[in-house]
């Protein structure tokens, strides 16, 4: 709604620019014009030029300022006003629509599923790690994203084990190629439990961490719906401790070996 209000206004400027000053000759008139579309085109989509603009802009205020208002030119007051206009307009479409700002709006709708998630896997996992276990997470999202997850996850994760004393060990991204175990992700040693947000593969089977004289516990989100056949001999077989799947219709079920998928 925002963006189309600082549409109206843009375009309201373009038509004002024109008919009160390039129409009657005023000297602020094409700048005005200039400035307003450059405003108008930047809010409507060329968001890789919205700092060039952004600079433009406000170059052009400190401008029409100096050289118009204090000089008391006649197209100072006028050229100060549409640029201050265009200058908020195109800053403001930044904030609210710019890339940051999908990646906060994307990553606050990832880290809700994620916290929900992260109650399930901690209800499963519950009295199976020693308090103050070290937790390492795996995912396919950006790191970025995680930044913004990781606070919902900690909260769900303690709610879920009844337990807040657990640390963070990390967050490692998991490559999108799985040729085999070492090209999926090189585990770290000094861990108690491995949460993973991008499911399992077969190839996962195979990682060192199932060699270790203290296995670490591993947990797996599944977003997509998944091979129920498949993560129940996952748990039969030890590989997974608890694994949550999203079903059909949107919601979570929890699984762990004492619980098999149907």
């Amino acid at each position: 709604m925002l963006i189309w209000i600082l549409v109206a206004i843009l375009a309201v400027g373009v038509v004002l620019s024109y008919v009160r000053g390039v129409k009657k000759g005023e000297r602020w008139g094409t700048m005005g014009v200039l400035l307003c579309a450059i405003g108008l085109i930047t809010v409507l989509g060329l968001k890789e030029l919205s700092w060039v603009f952004v600079f433009i802009l406000g170059a052009a205020v400190v401008l029409s300022y100096f050289g118009g208002v204090k000089k008391r030119e006649s197209w100072g007051t006028m050229a100060l006003l549409l640029c201050a206009v265009g200058f908020l307009a195109v800053l403001g479409a930044k904030m609210v629509y710019g890339p940051d700002a999908k990646i906060k709006t994307g990553g606050q709708v990832v880290a809700a599923r994620q916290q929900q998630v992260a109650v399930l896997i901690g209800e499963a996992l519950k009295g199976k790690l020693e308090p103050g276990s070290r937790i390492l997470f795996l995912g396919a999202d950006l790191e970025r994203y995680w930044a913004i997850s990781f606070e919902r996850v900690q909260e769900g994760l303690s709610k879920g084990l009844e337990d807040s004393s657990w640390e963070n060990a990390g967050y490692c991204l998991m490559s999108a190629e799985r040729r085999s175990p070492e090209s999926i992700w090189r585990a770290p040693e000094g861990f108690d439990a491995l949460v993973s947000f991008a499911g399992f593969y077969p190839e996962m089977e195979e990682l060192d961490l199932y060699l270790w004289p203290d296995p670490p516990l591993v947990a797996a989100y599944f977003p997509a719906r998944g091979d129920l056949d498949q993560i129940r001999t996952w748990l039969s077989d030890g590989f997974l401790r608890a694994a949550v799947v999203k079903t059909e219709r949107g919601s979570l079920k929890p699984y762990t070996p004492e619980q098999l998928p149907p």
